[in-house]
């Protein structure tokens, strides 16, 4: 077994895609749409990093994020959070920004459709108040000053215990744009 540290878009890494969010502005509450499939290996270990979205807009505000999974044994611990967007391999923003979305996802047992209720809630360690939703990126990784905050970030699946079966994880996420 080995410990990964891999995009999940083999595009990112042939530097064919660089941005998959396009910087532009969208007004009122236009809902956008991304989702990427992560290919887990049998072989991967324990606290391997699965980047999913790459050079994420610091002002997107998730509306909804959902994970599906084909079941993966003994897949019981899954964090999903932010990474800043600055290098190649880029260090966490701050230890609560690794799982400021979810803490502890079981993939143990399938998901298999991106619904709300039956997928898993890529949120759900997200407070449900007004102000959570209305949150951005960078305020998600603790960034407390707008002036300082990176300019780009990526969004990580961490397997704290990754499971013995591997598959396939999807992650899509509904948000908004300033």
């Amino acid at each position: 077994m080995a410990v990964v540290d891999v995009y999940a878009n083999a595009l990112y890494v042939a530097g064919i895609a660089t941005k998959m969010v396009p910087a532009i502005n969208s007004t009122g509450c236009e809902l956008h749409f991304i989702r990427e499939d992560v290919t887990v290996a049998a072989s991967d270990n324990n606290t391997s990093k699965y980047r999913v979205f790459k050079n994420l807009d610091p002002s997107i505000r998730p509306q909804m994020i959902l994970v599906t999974n084909s079941a993966n044994t003994a897949g019981t611990d899954w964090d999903l959070g932010l990474y800043s967007g600055n290098g190649e391999f880029p260090a966490a923003i701050s230890a609560g920004a690794t799982n400021c979305f979810a803490d502890a996802l079981d993939m143990s047992a399938a998901a298999l459709l991106p619904i709300p209720g039956v997928a898993k809630n890529g949120m759900k360690d997200v407070a449900h108040t007004s102000r959570a939703y209305n949150k951005q990126l960078w305020e998600y990784a603790g960034v407390t000053d707008v002036k300082n905050r990176p300019g780009s970030y990526e969004m990580v699946l961490t397997a704290n215990v990754v499971g013995t079966a591997g598959g396939v994880i999807t992650v899509s996420m509904y948000f908004t744009l300033n």
